[in-house]
């Protein structure tokens, strides 16, 4: 498996470093990184909530020069994607209220400089989830949310210059991660107005099926060895009322089965974090998964770490 080690501290803001040695000022600020990816060979980008970063094997991090693509200064992105040819692109994430343009980013040295290439009209959606390459490399899956017409799932040409929606304006369409398997969509929904479920999403038809019922909106998704896995969140809602954090994996016949489960500690989510299950981001061939605890009774801020081979369900 190797060894695990820390890569460096990502810089921040003076008054959020230092109540970051506490654990639940920590949480109250958000002290966290959003997303964390390989670029290259050792290379790395990042993404928190004072902007992008980079780092080069072995050297300190820096921050990114993201070129605005209007007035406002550019959001931080929820999720980052790096393409085979070594591309970072990611979309703006954030509240919003005002809905203003939305736009997408990509960066073509590293992650060292982006520009927008892409952007959402005032009023189209709220903010983006996740930017995906496509399984065929003819773009990207553009996951954006969350009311009304604004949540949907889009494809987005690899030269930035077409956007089509598959799907849009239905809760069942807000996702942060899907899973493609030849012209099928998988993934958890994010909602917090609907009973949230997996489901599988024909990119031809446009039908949707329901396979699993969900106890949460799930947030986070990775492919380990083979088999697909999400987890959920406890955020407050009025239809979903579970307490319990899943993680879920799809066995190889299709079927899914439930791998963790842990309980929102007793501080208020809103303030302090939702309770979840942390995924890594993007694919690996190890059959290890890793998976990080936050606002979970017992496991806060704890790395846990599963072999898949010594499941019942291994299959090599």
């Amino acid at each position: 498996m190797g060894t695990i080690e820390a890569c460096g501290r990502l810089p921040g803001r003076r008054r959020r470093s230092m109540p970051s040695l506490l654990r639940t000022a920590a949480r109250l600020l958000r002290f966290e990184v959003k997303a964390l990816l390989e670029v290259g060979s050792n290379d790395l980008v990042a993404s928190i909530r004072e902007g992008l970063f980079w780092r080069q094997s072995g050297g300190q991090w820096t921050k990114a020069n993201v070129q605005p693509a209007g007035e406002n200064p550019p959001k931080s992105p929820m999720r980052i994607s790096v393409t085979d040819s070594g591309n970072v692109v990611w979309g703006e994430y954030g509240r919003n209220m005002k809905r203003d343009p939305v736009s997408i980013y990509c960066s073509r040295d590293g992650g060292k400089n982006y520009e927008p290439v892409f952007t959402f009209e005032g009023g189209d959606i709220r903010h983006i989830h996740h930017v995906i390459p496509t399984a065929q490399k003819d773009g990207f899956w553009v996951l954006s949310g969350d009311y009304g017409d604004e949540p949907g799932i889009a494809h987005l040409s690899s030269d930035f210059a077409e956007l089509k929606w598959i799907v849009r304006g239905e809760q069942s369409h807000r996702a942060v991660h899907v899973f493609q398997e030849d012209d099928t969509l998988v993934y958890g929904t994010d909602t917090e107005l609907e009973k949230n479920r997996i489901v599988r999403l024909s990119i031809n038809t446009k039908g949707i099926e329901d396979t699993q019922k969900l106890g949460g909106s799930s947030l986070y998704g990775v492919k380990v060895a083979g088999f697909n896995v999400l987890s959920t969140t406890v955020e407050p809602s009025d239809i979903n009322q579970s307490k319990d954090a899943e993680v879920w994996l799809q066995k190889r016949d299709g079927n899914w089965t439930q791998m963790l489960s842990g309980r929102k500690d007793w501080l208020p989510g809103l303030p302090f974090q939702f309770g979840s299950w942390v995924l890594p981001t993007g694919a690996t061939n190890e059959p290890f998964l890793f998976v990080s605890g936050q606002s979970l009774r017992k496991y806060d801020n704890e790395i846990l770490m599963l072999d898949l081979r010594k499941t019942s369900f291994w299959v090599e």
